[in-house]
């Protein structure tokens, strides 16, 4: 272990994390070494809520998609700007490459 470095937190320790934070309150299925996690979520007070799932699986970056509302309709034939993948709509909330995302 490198000096000054935190040991990544285990799947289990993120879900407890994930439970525990009003912020995304949902619910989940847990797998060995993962899991999944859904909540309901709005950017402001007048925003669309929109239906986010997390998956995660131990040892790599999460995955956070949107499952509702649809954005490729909403975005009217138009490509989503900053996901990794157009459908499912997956989130670009860090550069995995530059270890943006840490696991603790």
């Amino acid at each position: 272990m490198k000096l000054g470095r935190r040991n990544p937190l285990t799947a289990g320790q993120q879900w407890i994390c994930l439970q525990k934070n009003p912020i995304c309150d949902g619910e989940g299925l847990r797998r060995p070494g993962g899991f999944a996690w859904r909540y309901r979520t709005s950017p402001s007070p007048l925003s669309r809520e929109y239906d986010i799932r997390i998956d995660f699986q131990q040892g790599r970056s999460p995955g956070v998609f949107v499952d509702s509302p649809d954005l490729n309709d909403l975005s009217a034939g138009r490509r989503l700007p900053h996901v990794y993948s157009q459908s499912p709509v997956r989130l670009c909330l860090y550069f995995p490459d530059y270890e943006e995302w840490q696991p603790w």
